[in-house]
């Protein structure tokens, strides 16, 4: 069997960050093909030198449907196929300094911030590419 074959398109939310950033380069190193979604793409950046046909870095906010969307047909345009979902985005909110609070703390509006992305952001990436992986392999 030869190596092509067996090579497989993986989706990163998050990418950028610290786990998933090396979550990225591991998969790249065992054959894989990273889309990378986040905000931010500095340390994907870094990766993509490494890696210039393997990773496709989508900058875009994963709270926003269209944003994804964009990004499902830049990943099928590119590679035809998703095999795996790894998603992983989370967030701290816009003001990073209130995560640390004691919850009471917190207000309404930095909960909501947070939940923007650790929960919102994830039905939708399952919605929009779950679906589309469930539909296309079964």
């Amino acid at each position: 069997m030869n190596k092509k074959s067996l090579i497989k398109t993986l989706i990163i939310t998050g990418a950028n960050g610290i786990i998933c950033s090396v979550v990225c380069e591991k998969a790249l190193e065992n054959g894989f093909r990273v889309a990378a979604f986040d905000l931010q793409t500095d340390e994907l950046e870094k990766i993509k030198k490494k890696y210039p046909e393997e990773l496709l870095i989508h900058a875009c906010d994963i709270r926003v449907k269209h944003e994804i969307e964009l990004g499902l047909s830049k990943v099928l345009d590119k590679w035809h196929s998703i095999d795996g979902l790894f998603n992983n985005a989370a967030w701290k909110g816009s003001n990073s300094q209130d995560f640390f609070k004691p919850f009471e703390d917190w207000s309404l509006e930095s909960w909501r911030d947070i939940l923007s992305v650790n929960l919102d952001a994830v039905m939708l990436i399952d919605q929009i590419i779950g679906s589309y992986m469930a539909n296309v392999q079964g």
